[in-house]
């Protein structure tokens, strides 16, 4: 498996996990089930920046997007703090 196909799948386990997340009735089960989208969701954002954002730095048209992808990360890693 390529870092791409490991991304694409982090995309999915996510979602399963939000839906996961959003239909759980018991607050521990909830609770549980957040706290794993949030390392998963922490673990994918650290990984993109490491592999793929570390090599695009190379081409100069790339910073715009790198600095765009890096301020969503920030936002969604704030968005979990306030849903914690």
């Amino acid at each position: 498996m390529d870092i791409y196909q490991l991304l694409t799948q982090d995309h999915e386990e996510a979602k399963h996990l939000m839906v996961q997340v959003e239909g759980a009735t018991d607050a521990a089960e909830r609770t549980a089930l957040f706290s794993q989208l949030r390392q998963a969701i922490s673990l994918h954002a650290k990984t993109e920046e490491s592999v793929f954002y570390t090599t695009l730095r190379q081409y100069d048209e790339a910073d715009e997007l790198i600095g765009e992808a890096k301020e969503e990360h920030s936002e969604v890693e704030d968005l979990l703090e306030d849903l914690d």
